[in-house]
């Protein structure tokens, strides 16, 4: 047992790092019938602009999985319009990807300082 300042909670020796994003999520399972599949890019720009799903109706969507492909900039990622950068948001940094499950409404996003490239990837429930 490693001795420790008691006046916080948790000993810094008692921290280690975590690299989730190198982590890899799947999820299977069977379509019904004539289920929609997106996978699809999408620009999005420094106004807010709702993020689109093709054929499959807003909260229609077991997942909706949003890949930020650009290489500097990040993109905010809100349930209400407009989605303003930073504030009540989910920031994708550059390379990074997120997943919604079920989102029971459209999802909104804005681009920090210029355009940002997009791959959605979603399927119907």
């Amino acid at each position: 047992i490693k001795e420790c300042d008691w006046s916080s909670d948790v000993c810094s020796s008692d921290l280690g790092t975590a690299n989730l994003a190198a982590d890899t999520h799947t999820k299977t399972g069977t379509l019904a019938g004539d289920s929609d599949v997106v996978s699809d890019t999408q620009d999005i720009g420094t106004s807010s602009e709702a993020i689109t799903l093709g054929e499959i109706a807003i909260g229609n969507a077991e997942f909706v999985e949003l890949t930020n492909l650009d290489g500097s900039n990040f993109v905010s990622v809100s349930f209400e319009s407009p989605a303003v950068a930073g504030t009540k948001t989910f920031k994708i940094k550059a390379g990074q990807t997120a997943l919604f499950p079920s989102p029971s409404g459209t999802l909104y996003a804005i681009a920090d300082t210029a355009t940002v490239k997009i791959l959605k990837r979603a399927v119907e429930s």
